[in-house]
C-alpha cells in the first residue's frame, strides 16, 4: 500500500482519528526536541511514536536518513509497557508499510531480545528502565552475560530514546541524562538521541555534570490547548477520605465501598504491593457482588495478564486496587479515585486515571493521608509538599493542577560518572562470578528485583551442589545446614534443566528475595540459578538484581489472587512449559556449533562474510576502514576452529584432518572445559595483521567470552610439561593450514600464548592493555557496535543454514 503525503493521512490511517494539531507540528519539525511536557491523556505516546515513523518512513529522504533507525520507549511501569507495545503493533499494521519496523517488548518476564540480530533494520523497543537502562549500561538484566555488549552496542548508537513519565523514574532519568551526555563526549556510530516526556516535566531531573545544557522542550500553545479542553477542563473533585487513620485498612476497605458507584469503575491506588494486597482481601470481604480485582508488579505474567484483560476494557465495573503501576499513561479511567498520598508528580499522574475522556459529568478523587512509618516508599518532606499542593488546589483537572505551584526538582543520586561507564565496558566477571551491580543507577535499591520460576524439576539427574561463595548475604550457620540439607534431598536442577521462561517468571523486590531465601531456608528447600562459570545450577545465597532463580512448588510464596507473599506457605502449582527459552550457556558451552548438517569452516566464513556485507551496506555510519577491518574479522573469525580440539568435538570423538568443520549436529562437549575456539582465532589473526589489533579483538570478542581479559578459567592449570592453558588453548598447539573460503588459506601455526600474558611478548604490550587502548581510541559505544555487527552477520548465517 502507498504511504499517505502528509502526516494528517499519516496519523488517521495508523490511528483512525484526527491528529491533534501539536501532533502534527511535533513530526513536522526537523527533528524530534529532547522534551515534551504535554497533560496526560493528550496522546504523547501516539505523537512521538507515530513522528518517528513518518521520519523514518513518510518524510523526505533527508529526514530519513537523519532520523535513528531505532526507537527505544522506556517506561517505568511494566502495565504500560504492555499497553504501549499493543498499541504500537496496530498502527504499524494499520499503515500497511512496505518495510515494516519489528516490534520487540522487553521488560522483566517477557524479553524479546530478537532485535540484536538486525543490527541494519527499523525496530521499536518498548520495554521498562530496568530492563533497557541496564542493556544500556551493558549490564542487561534478565539476559545471557554474553549477549551484554551487543545491547550496549545497539541502543547506545542510532537510537533514538524516549523516557516516558520521566518524573517516576528516580534514578533512572538522572543515569538516562548521564548516558546522554557521555555518549556526546564518547562518540557514536549514527546519530543517538534522548527524548523525555511528562506532563509535569522538570529539567532539574536531568540536568548533570556531564548533560547539562538546556533542553529544546516541546510544549502547547495556547491555541493547542484550547483543542484540548474537553480533557484539560474536566471535572475532578478533591478531598480527604473521610477515615480517621489511613493505616486502618478495615476503615479505608469501608470508605471505598461506600464512594464506590454502581455500574462505574473505582480505582484505588496505593503506594507498596504488600499494602495492596491486605487491602484488597479487605475489600473483596466488604463488596458482595461488586467485581473486585488487584493489579501489581509481583504476579507471574500469565495471571496478571488475565488481570489487565479484564480491567483496562472500558466495560469493566467494579473495584480496582493497584500500586503504582496504574498511575502513568494507562488508558484507564475511573468515576472515582482513591490514591494514598504521595509526591505531587505521581499524585498528578494518578488524578489523570479519573474522568480521563471527560465521559463522566463530574469525577471524585479522594486521598488518603500518610504518615510516619506509612510514607514508605517516599519521604516526609516528599509527602509534605503534596500536602500543601492539595490544600492549593480547587480541583484535579489537568488546568486546575497546572495553576498550583510546583517546588523546584533536585537531582536523584547517585550519578553514572565517564568512570563508571568505561569500567562497565569489560564483561569479565571476577573469579568468583560476581559482577558490578548497576541497580543503583537504575532505581532505588528496593525497588530493583529478581526473577523467581517455580518448576518441578524431581524427575530430572542431581547434579553436583555447588554454593557461590558469597558471604554478603549468607544465611547463618543453622540456615545453611538445612539449606544444605534441602538441596543433598531434593537434588539440585540438571544441566539440561531449561532457565526459566518468560511465562514462569515473577518480579520479586531485591528486599523481599532477601528475606524470602533466609525462609527458604527454614522450609528445607533452595532457590537455584545457572552458574555460567562452571554451566551447571548452583544454589543461591545472595539477592542479586536481574538474576533469574527455579525454586520447587513446595516452596511457597505466590499464590493466583495476591502474586507474590513471603506469608504463603502453600504449593504453588507449576506452569506449564512453554516456548524454549534462552540456552543454558556457560563458558564451557558453545551450542552456536550445532546445527542440523555439516558445514566446513569455509562454507561458515563465506556465508558470514556475506552477511557482514550486507550489514556494512545499510550500515552508512560505518566508516571506509572500519568497514575494511570488519570484513577482514568475518574471514578470519573461525579459523581457530580447526584446532584438534574442535574439530574432535564436531565429529565426535575422531577428527577427520580432510574436513574441518565449523558446524556439526554431532557436537560432543570439549575435552579441555573452558576451550574457546576464539582464542586461536585471535592468534592467527594477530600474525596475521600484526598493525590492526582491531581485527583480532573482533574475532575474540564475536562469542562475547573473550573481549577485554583473555585468562584462563577456574581449574584451567598449567599442562605438567610446563605450558601455559588459557580458555583451553594451550602453548605449542597445532593448528593445520585451513581454508577459509574466498580464496583465503591461513597457515599452519604453533600456539604461543604470550600476547595474552600481563606483559606481553616480544616486546609488545599484552592483550588487555591493547584491548583497552583499543576502547579508548574508539570509544565504548563504537567499539561496542562493531562487535555486534560481527555477532550479528554469525548469527545470521548459521540461522540461514538451520532447518527445523
Amino acid at each position: 500500500m502507498n504511504s499517505p503525503t502528509s502526516f494528517d493521512a499519516f496519523f488517521l490511517r495508523a490511528t483512525g482519528m484526527e491528529p491533534y494539531r501539536y501532533q502534527v507540528r511535533l513530526a513536522e519539525a526537523a527533528a524530534l526536541p529532547g522534551a515534551v511536557e504535554v497533560p496526560t491523556g493528550a496522546g504523547k505516546t501516539a505523537a512521538v511514536v507515530l513522528a518517528w515513523l513518518w521520519k523514518r518512513y513518510g518524510a523526505a529522504a533527508e529526514s530519513r536518513t537523519a532520523t535513528p533507525r531505532r526507537l527505544a520507549i522506556c517506561l517505568p511501569m511494566r502495565t504500560l509497557t504492555t499497553q504501549t507495545a499493543l498499541a504500537v503493533e496496530r498502527w504499524i499494521a494499520a499503515l500497511d508499510l512496505v518495510r515494516r519496523p519489528s516490534v520487540h517488548v522487553v521488560m522483566g518476564g517477557d524479553v524479546d531480545d530478537a532485535w540484536l540480530g538486525i543490527p541494519d533494520a527499523e525496530c521499536i523497543l518498548v520495554g521498562t528502565q530496568d530492563m533497557l537502562l541496564s542493556r544500556a549500561l551493558n549490564r542487561g538484566f534478565d539476559q545471557t552475560r554474553y549477549s551484554w555488549p551487543m545491547a550496549f552496542g545497539l541502543l547506545n548508537n542510532d537510537t533514538q530514546w524516549v523516557f516516558d513519565e520521566v518524573q517516576l523514574m528516580g534514578v533512572g532519568a538522572t543515569t538516562s541524562a548521564q548516558l546522554d551526555g557521555l555518549r556526546t563526549t564518547l562518540g557514536t556510530m549514527g546519530a543517538c538521541r534522548s527524548l523525555w516526556m511528562s506532563a509535569t516535566f522538570e529539567p532539574g531531573r536531568i540536568t548533570t555534570v556531564d548533560h547539562p545544557h538546556e533542553l529544546d522542550v516541546f510544549r502547547l500553545t495556547p491555541s493547542e490547548r484550547a483543542e484540548l479542553t474537553h480533557l484539560l477542563d474536566a471535572s475532578k473533585s478533591i478531598s480527604p477520605l473521610p477515615i480517621p487513620d489511613g493505616d486502618d485498612l478495615r476503615a479505608v476497605a469501608a470508605a471505598v465501598v461506600a464512594a464506590h458507584r454502581t455500574d462505574s469503575r473505582t480505582v484505588v491506588v496505593v503506594n507498596t504491593v504488600r499494602r495492596a494486597q491486605d487491602l484488597y482481601l479487605a475489600v473483596r470481604r466488604l463488596a458482595g457482588t461488586t467485581t473486585t480485582a488487584l493489579l501489581h508488579s509481583r504476579f507471574r505474567p500469565a495471571d496478571r495478564a488475565g488481570v489487565e484483560t479484564q480491567v483496562l476494557s472500558r466495560a469493566w465495573h467494579g473495584i480496582l486496587v493497584a500500586t503504582q503501576v496504574v498511575e502513568a499513561g494507562v488508558d484507564i479511567s475511573a468515576a472515582t479515585l482513591v490514591t494514598d498520598l504521595a509526591p505531587w508528580p505521581s499524585l498528578v499522574q494518578r488524578f489523570g486515571r479519573c474522568n480521563r475522556y471527560g465521559e463522566f459529568s463530574s469525577g471524585q478523587v479522594l486521598w488518603i493521608d500518610r504518615i510516619g512509618s506509612g510514607a514508605v516508599p517516599y519521604t516526609e518532606s516528599e509527602l509534605d509538599i503534596a500536602r500543601t499542593n492539595l490544600a492549593a488546589a480547587a480541583g484535579a483537572a489537568p488546568n486546575q493542577l497546572a495553576i498550583v505551584p510546583q517546588a523546584d526538582t533536585e537531582l536523584v543520586l547517585p550519578v553514572l560518572r565517564r568512570r563508571d561507564l568505561i569500567d562497565l565496558f569489560d564483561t569479565t566477571s571476577d573469579l568468583s562470578g560476581a559482577d558490578v551491580d548497576v541497580s543503583r543507577f537504575i532505581r532505588n535499591d528496593e525497588e530493583t528485583d529478581v526473577f523467581v520460576a517455580w518448576r518441578d524439576w524431581s524427575t530430572a539427574e542431581p547434579s553436583a551442589v555447588r554454593t557461590a561463595r558469597d558471604e554478603a548475604d549468607t544465611p547463618g550457620e543453622e540456615e545453611t545446614a538445612g539449606h544444605e540439607a534441602a538441596g543433598q534431598r531434593r537434588g539440585a536442577p540438571d544441566a539440561k534443566t531449561a532457565q526459566p521462561q518468560r511465562h514462569e517468571k515473577c518480579r520479586v523486590s531485591i528486599s523481599d528475595a532477601r528475606a524470602f531465601l533466609k525462609i527458604l531456608a527454614t522450609r528445607r528447600e533452595s532457590a537455584w540459578r545457572w552458574d555460567t562459570r562452571v554451566s551447571e545450577w548452583t544454589r543461591v545465597t545472595q539477592a542479586v538484581p536481574g538474576h533469574a532463580w527455579l525454586v520447587s512448588p513446595g516452596a511457597g510464596g505466590y499464590t493466583a489472587d495476591i502474586g507474590f507473599s513471603l506469608r504463603s506457605t502453600d504449593a504453588v502449582p507449576p506452569l506449564p512449559p512453554g516456548p524454549a527459552g534462552q540456552p543454558n550457556e556457560g563458558d564451557r558451552d558453545d551450542p552456536h556449533t550445532r546445527l542440523s548438517r555439516e558445514e566446513t569452516i569455509a562454507e561458515h566464513t563465506d556465508a558470514v562474510f556475506r552477511e557482514l556485507v550486507t550489514i556494512a551496506d545499510r550500515s552508512p555510519a560505518i566508516g571506509a576502514e572500519e568497514r575494511a577491518s570488519l570484513l577482514r574479522a568475518a574471514r578470519w573469525h573461525d579459523a581457530g576452529k580447526a584446532h584438534p580440539v574442535f574439530q574432535a568435538a564436531l565429529h565426535g570423538g575422531t577428527p577427520d584432518p580432510s574436513r574441518l568443520l565449523a558446524k556439526s549436529p554431532r557436537n560432543t562437549r570439549y575435552s579441555r572445559p573452558s576451550f574457546r575456539h576464539e582464542v586461536a582465532s585471535a592468534l592467527l589473526a594477530m600474525r596475521e595483521f600484526p598493525q590492526e589489533f582491531l581485527v583480532p579483538y573482533l574475532i575474540a570478542a564475536h562469542h562475547g567470552k573473550a573481549r577485554l581479559v583473555v585468562r584462563a578459567r577456574p581449574g584451567e592449570t598449567v599442562h605438567p610439561s610446563g605450558d601455559r592453558v588459557i580458555l583451553g588453548v594451550r602453548d605449542h598447539d597445532a593448528l593445520p593450514a585451513t581454508d577459509l573460503g574466498g580464496g583465503v588459506v591461513a597457515a599452519p601455526l604453533v600456539v604461543d600464548l604470550g600476547p595474552f600474558g600481563l606483559g606481553g611478548t616480544n616486546g609488545a604490550r599484552g592483550w588487555s592493555a591493547r584491548a583497552s587502548e583499543l576502547r579508548d581510541l574508539y570509544g565504548p559505544f563504537r567499539l561496542a557496535l562493531l562487535e555486534t555487527l560481527l555477532r550479528a552477520a554469525d548469527w545470521r548465517a548459521s540461522a540461514e543454514v538451520t532447518t527445523a
